[in-house]
């Protein structure tokens, strides 16, 4: 018999839909559709907007988002970070939104928080700009979301290979969907000057937390399939990539009207060998990275250049710790190549540091169901995205 979990809601939709929220003024409790520490973080950003100092902690969606925000309404107020998140590149969003009008200064570092916003609105006239999209696609979401205030619109021209780009195409689409008109190509945005026309908006659930879960089951010596409810084949999420990425590895995936049901096919033969390009969903590289490396299958990912820059250094991160595990692997700038899988033996007596990054313990997380006895240190730090993850883990890990 299989086993049931409801997902909470996408905290990528939810924090778009928080600034968009706010920079209308609009009310609506979005808190009961994601309970991510990222969204609750936002969410005090948002509320405490007129203090003079503005802790963004470690949440980089956050932070990109709300220097845009401030960049229009903004008065003096100072955005600070944790250590990493000062550590984290900032300059190609704020050298575009000086560009466009607005007046931020570094407080620190050049290039890094703190930063400083020394006006709003009334100055961002617009136009034409120039920004790298080769390092997060979040400088171009927090760009667009506060694009339709400008009084000249937006023209935004994308450098370099864009990374990440389903996150933009969520963030035009649920722009779209509040009545905003726009004109989008590889490389270049338009966005006019415009009012958004805000109305309820129904929340799908995490594909990126369900990407765990499609893990466990494939590694599970127990579980035959898993009911997941809150997703949906028309997502605009580009994490539901997972769902094709996962046939290479015997799981199908079966839509219903509330979700999906992930079964594990019969007479599955693993493949000799696997090569994928994650420039599009970067946030399931570290799934796969475990996967292939608990099945043996070498592998070879690409388009991970963005992993460099996120809580740590995932692939110094995942590299290091798959090896405490026995696997043999190589890591360039942005290739992930695996040559030999882990061992069980060592998988018994394992600690798995997680380096305050949620997605190394939710990756390493599917180990479990074969070997109990791995240690997953600091286990709660999947709260910055998925505070229920443990409990839904061990519901479905149980025989």
């Amino acid at each position: 018999m299989g086993k049931e979990i409801t997902l909470n809601g996408s905290k990528s939709i939810v924090n778009r839909l928080m600034i968009i929220h706010a920079l209308c003024e609009y009310k609506e409790d979005l808190s009961v559709a994601s309970n991510a520490n990222d969204t609750l973080v936002l969410q005090r950003a948002l509320k405490f907007r007129s203090e003079p100092i503005i802790d963004i902690e470690d949440a980089g969606t956050a932070c990109r988002f709300m220097t845009a925000f401030l960049a229009l309404y903004g008065d003096n107020n100072v955005l600070v970070g944790s250590r990493r998140m000062s550590e984290r590149p900032i300059e190609p969003l704020v050298s575009a939104l000086n560009n466009l009008g607005a007046n931020i200064s570094y407080v620190g570092k050049e290039g890094f928080l703190p930063l400083k916003f020394n006006n709003g609105y009334d100055k961002m006239s617009g136009g034409r700009v120039y920004l790298r999209a080769d390092i997060s696609s979040q400088f171009v979401s927090a760009l667009i979301m506060v694009a339709p205030f400008f009084k000249n619109g937006l023209e935004m021209i994308l450098e370099g290979d864009v990374v990440s780009r389903p996150y933009i195409d969520m963030t035009l689409k649920i722009m779209e969907q509040f009545g905003i008109l726009y004109i989008a190509n590889e490389s270049v945005i338009k966005i006019p000057n415009q009012e958004y026309d805000l109305k309820p908006f129904i929340v799908e659930g995490d594909w990126s937390a369900a990407s765990y879960f499609y893990s466990l089951l494939c590694l599970s010596p127990h579980l035959k399939e898993i009911k997941i409810n809150g997703l949906h084949k028309d997502s605009i999420q580009g994490d539901i990539e997972i769902h094709k990425i996962m046939e290479h590895f015997g799981v199908q995936t079966l839509f219903t009207p509330s979700g999906i049901v992930i079964k594990k096919i019969t007479d599955f033969s693993f493949p000799s060998s696997f090569l994928y390009d994650f420039t599009s969903c970067p946030d399931l590289a570290q799934t796969c990275m475990v996967l292939v490396a608990a099945l043996n299958i070498p592998s070879t990912f690409t388009g991970l250049t963005t992993l460099r820059n996120k809580e740590t250094d995932r692939l110094v991160a995942m590299k290091t710790e798959l090896e405490s595990l026995g696997a043999k692997i190589d890591i360039s700038d942005s290739d992930f190549v695996l040559q030999k899988g882990i061992k069980k033996a060592k998988i018994a007596k394992g600690k798995i540091q997680t380096y305050k990054d949620h997605r190394i313990a939710m990756s390493f997380a599917p180990l479990m169901s074969t070997t109990p006895t791995l240690v997953i240190e600091n286990p709660s730090v999947v709260s910055k995205s998925y505070p229920d993850f443990w409990r839904d883990f061990d519901s479905l890990n149980k025989q």
